[in-house]
């Protein structure tokens, strides 16, 4: 090799190892990969970047994970890893995670206990036996001496949300709490919905007979059955008129359920809280939804000597999937489920109110005497047979005069207690989506909008829609039986004689 040839190579060599490092360089600064996700769950939203790129010191996040974890366990930590490093990636050097194992590491343990963080019970198979281990699984967080706790990460769905909210509020530093209104004839209680919130907000009851303190960014208003004082409704309207932001659940339709008979008696709520939600442009009207998409209800039955219960749908249960495509509050939400709610009517003058969620176009409405007897063999009620009004609005959010905003559902329910054993024995399993669009309402209204979006950016049902009719529900089902196997055993045939043919051409070719 001559002068020339080793100063090209040379200088080849060079280029290609400055290519090299400046590609590593800027791949480990600014990493890219393509998501092909329908939700894009592997790529950081802008919501959560915003937040990172508001660290201003260290924020150290342990993941106390087991080693000897189940496969599924073991995919999620891999995941939960990947994540962090996309975290870390845009967080300006502020922010570092560290896996620790507690079985193994006795400081680790005590770290994880003084956070909350506890072993779970998990059940695995293993060499044809199921065994029973205690394994951690929960994350810590600690900023500038405070600490929030995940203690158990047992799936990857909403984790970018719940562990960006931990975040928030780690280095948040005017974190405004939510009030829960206490007035002085209201029956629901709201334990459910205190857990739920108290994770990300500071929570306090708020005794109504005065003005709302001034660090109450959302009130919650739920289920009130009678009028409200004067001085009560002059400080929530106060409220709201001075730019305060509210989420209320509120019945029309007072209904008490007969434990030993197994079956609910109605009477229309009389209560000023209708003027005062009038004022803003809405109604909800003297009457009872029922919806043809609906719940379950489980009724006492005599078999022999013994009591049973037997589970019937029940149109006063709506089953809610109807959803505005505008509005990020119900972004992702795949079901609701209503109980004993109304019709919302909005003035036909108001320009400030926009639906949020409907019934199903096979809906009607109950009025004056309510008969809410079940559909049986046995008892045949033949009121909830005919659904054929349309679709009623169900929710609403209203934006006040001056600047505050009013989400409103024509139900109480929503907020009630899964504790409640009257409840949970009537009631169909409440669905997750009530919770969540509990939150998303908070977190609209407290201004964290972009944060909503995270909930919804997960792997989705994609269920029939509930409007179409039986024939067309048919032939899906008996295409998912019999036409999709179908199909693919063709596919499998026509590649099997496409290979078969092109190995005949081979050997006639070849002998």
């Amino acid at each position: 090799m001559n002068v020339n040839d080793k100063k090209s190579f040379y200088l080849y060599t060079l280029i290609v190892c400055s290519i090299i490092i400046l590609i590593n360089f800027i791949s480990y600064n600014r990493p890219a990969r393509i998501d092909l996700t329908d939700n894009q769950i592997f790529t950081l939203s802008n919501s959560t970047i915003s937040i990172l790129e508001k660290i201003e010191d260290n924020l150290i996040v342990s993941i106390y994970f087991s080693d000897d974890l189940p496969s599924v366990l073991s995919n999620n930590s891999r995941f939960i890893q990947d994540i962090l490093e996309e975290y870390q990636a845009h967080s300006n050097g502020n922010f570092q995670f560290e896996f620790k194992n507690p079985d193994s590491d006795e400081n680790a343990k005590i770290d994880a206990q003084s956070l909350g963080i506890q072993p779970v019970q998990v059940n695995v198979w293993e060499n044809d036996r199921r065994e029973t281990r205690l394994i951690y699984l929960g994350i810590g967080l600690s900023y500038q001496g405070k600490s929030e706790a995940m203690p158990v990460v047992q799936n990857t769905t909403g984790f970018e949300y719940d562990l960006t909210k931990k975040i928030k509020k780690l280095i948040d530093t005017d974190l405004k709490s939510i009030g829960i209104a206490k007035f002085s004839k209201s029956k629901h209680t709201n334990q459910g919905i205190n857990q739920l919130l108290s994770e990300s907000y500071n929570i306090k009851d708020i005794t109504m007979s005065s003005e709302v303190p001034s660090d109450i960014g959302v009130l919650i208003v739920n289920g009130i059955s009678d009028s409200l004082t004067i001085d009560e409704f002059k400080y929530l309207k106060s409220f709201i008129d001075g730019g305060g932001n509210i989420l209320i659940g509120q019945s029309r339709v007072d209904v008490e359920l007969n434990q030993q008979m197994g079956f609910f008696q109605g009477a229309n709520v009389q209560s000023n809280i209708f003027s005062l939600i009038n004022d803003y442009g809405v109604n909800i009207e003297e009457n009872l939804l029922l919806d043809k998409q609906n719940g379950k209800i489980n009724i006492p039955q005599q078999v022999s000597i013994f009591q049973t219960w037997a589970s019937h749908d029940y149109p006063f249960f709506p089953t809610i999937n109807s959803f505005s495509n505008d509005e990020s509050i119900v972004s992702g939400l795949e079901k609701m489920q209503f109980h004993f709610c109304s019709e919302i009517v909005i003035d036909s003058m108001a320009t400030n109110v926009v639906p949020i969620m409907t019934s199903s176009r096979n809906s009607s409405v109950m009025e004056g005497f309510y008969n809410l007897f079940p559909n049986t063999n046995n008892s045949p009620n033949p009121m909830l047979n005919n659904l054929n009004q349309g679709s009623k609005i169900l929710g609403v959010i209203v934006d006040s005069m001056m600047g505050g905003q009013i989400i409103l559902l024509s139900e109480s329910n929503i907020f009630a207690d899964p504790a409640d054993q009257s409840l949970a024995r009537v009631f169909a399993q409440r669905q997750p989506d009530n919770y969540t669009f509990v939150e998303n309402s908070i977190d609209y209204l407290m201004g964290d909008e972009e944060l909503v979006s995270l909930r919804s950016r997960e792997i989705l049902d994609r269920p029939l829609s509930s409007d179409l009719d039986d024939n067309s529900r048919a032939w899906w089902k008996w295409f998912n039986i019999i036409i999709s196997p179908l199909l693919i055993i063709m596919m499998g045939i026509i590649r099997f004689r496409n290979q078969k043919k092109k190995s005949d051409n081979v050997r006639s070719i070849y002998g």
